[in-house]
């Protein structure tokens, strides 16, 4: 008997799958978290209360720069160099859509942060030139929040060169290099804006998050369940050491807060299940969230009839304002997204749904 000609001799070619990572609960609640912690500090509160939420600023932002390097480094094939460089130039187009718009809604008010367009109404062409590279950060700071989405754009580029180090275990002396330049800078011995160009401690803590991408997402839960009150001490006992002491968070005390930041996640994640799934729908619009919250915070400052920096205003307010200005950008985006899903994905940073690994 003849043998049977099965209807397919070569396997068909795969077809290439979305380039995103599995949402995480904790480790989206964590970023929750941190991004609410970010617009209490820009928000108009008493100084006392803005000292003690600007020490923490570096914590909270190396904890974004260590997620964001987790997850990019899982998505960059071995022997390719720019493997997100289709998405460094979706946040480039990203960068400068929002800068726009936050030109168009404060730039002709009195609320505009630095005033940098007041020189267009008499200048010649060579000084509105350079006002609209000022505003767009070039050889400046940028305005608002937009100095770490200009940092992700660098190190969205550097991905796969530090990922390729991270393969060979390469990756640790320049951590360790960049913390001790940056603990340089932090002591004011090398005299460099942090906001103007990028800070070595933000390259050290993106490229942990890479090295740590060969220890699964649950054995690092595992880990910091087992040592979660031991984290959140030691970072009580930093804190209080520290903000008496130092003008800025140690290494010591950002490694301390992104642990323990992590440990409220896993445990708002176990306690509060139904709760812990809604706040981590959330996590997919922090990004969103933060290049929009000064935007409409300056906005509020602006349009509102009474003055809320003026010191009788109660500043516990905020503390109710900030979340629903958090979910106000949430469901804003929400609704981007049941439009024009291929916008929301750019305004949010997010890879694009048609990309292949």
């Amino acid at each position: 008997m003849s043998a049977v000609v099965q209807p397919f001799a070569v396997a068909p070619e795969a077809l290439p799958t979305v380039s995103r990572s599995p949402r995480v609960a904790w480790v989206d609640i964590a970023r929750v978290i941190t991004m609410l912690a970010t617009m209490l500090t820009h928000a108009p509160t008493v100084m006392s209360i803005k000292q003690g939420m600007w020490f923490t600023g570096s914590g909270r932002m190396c904890l974004l720069f260590v997620v964001a390097g987790y997850f990019m480094a899982r998505s960059c094939p071995p022997g390719v160099w720019f493997p997100q460089l289709k998405r460094a130039w979706r946040m480039i187009a990203a960068y400068v859509l929002l800068i726009g718009l936050y030109i168009i809604c404060l730039g002709w008010t009195r609320f505009w942060m630095w005033q940098v367009l007041d020189p267009l109404a008499d200048g010649d062409w060579e000084e509105r030139l350079d006002v609209l590279m000022h505003v767009f950060g070039i050889g400046d700071q940028p305005p608002g929040p937009f100095w770490f989405l200009r940092d992700l754009i660098l190190l969205t580029l550097a991905c796969g060169f530090l990922a390729a180090l991270g393969r060979r275990r390469c990756l640790y002396p320049l951590i360790i290099a960049c913390l001790c330049f940056g603990q340089g800078l932090a002591c004011n011995h090398f005299m460099i804006d942090g906001y103007q160009v990028i800070h070595p401690r933000e390259i050290a803590f993106f490229a942990l998050g890479i090295s740590l991408t060969s220890i699964p997402l649950t054995a690092i839960a595992s880990f910091l369940r087992r040592q979660s009150w031991w984290i959140v001490g030691l970072f009580a006992v930093v804190l209080w050491y520290e903000a008496k002491t130092l003008p800025h968070m140690s290494h010591l005390g950002i490694v301390c807060y992104i642990g323990a930041t992590c440990v409220v996640a896993l445990w708002i994640e176990q306690l509060f299940p139904r709760f812990a799934r809604w706040m981590a729908s959330l996590g997919q619009t922090v990004f969103l969230v933060y290049v929009l919250h000064m935007l409409v915070i300056s906005l509020l400052v602006y349009l509102l009839p009474f003055d809320v920096q003026d010191a009788s205003f109660p500043k516990w307010c905020w503390f109710f304002a900030v979340p629903a200005i958090y979910l106000l950008i949430h469901y804003l985006g929400m609704g981007i997204k049941r439009v024009s899903p291929e916008l929301f994905d750019l305004l949010a940073i997010r890879p694009p749904r048609n990309a292949a690994k």
